[in-house]
């Protein structure tokens, strides 16, 4: 059974702020869904997956420019297999399930640092 979005954004919060990402446009989104579920479950849903949505972008940004020193250092092998990682994460990230994506990422910066 997967995580729905209030747990999901609920488990993000706390990684991207302490990746130091301003998660303003995500709390906000979310706080409109429950404002929206109390007389439209549609619109709350609506406004839930684009909150979902931005805190995915927010996380790829965030864990990207982390990853960029990473990938000068790293050799041509690490590269490659740190990209499959990062697909996957965004996949995971695009479809939803965001702390799948968290530790897909985190994966692929082990691979680029050698450990």
């Amino acid at each position: 059974m997967g995580f729905g979005a209030k747990d999901q954004i609920d488990a993000m919060i706390p990684i991207l702020t302490e990746m130091g990402v301003d998660v303003t446009p995500v709390q906000t989104l979310f706080q409109k869904a429950i404002y929206a579920g109390q007389s439209d479950v549609e619109g709350q849903r609506a406004l839930e997956k684009q909150a979902v949505q931005a805190a995915a972008r927010l996380m790829e940004q965030a864990f990207r420019e982390q990853m960029a020193p990473l990938r000068e250092k790293a050799t041509r092998v690490r590269i490659n297999q740190a990209d499959v990682q990062v697909k996957q994460a965004k996949a995971a990230a695009d479809s939803g399930r965001l702390t799948e994506a968290v530790l897909i990422y985190r994966q692929a910066q082990k691979i680029l640092k050698g450990s």
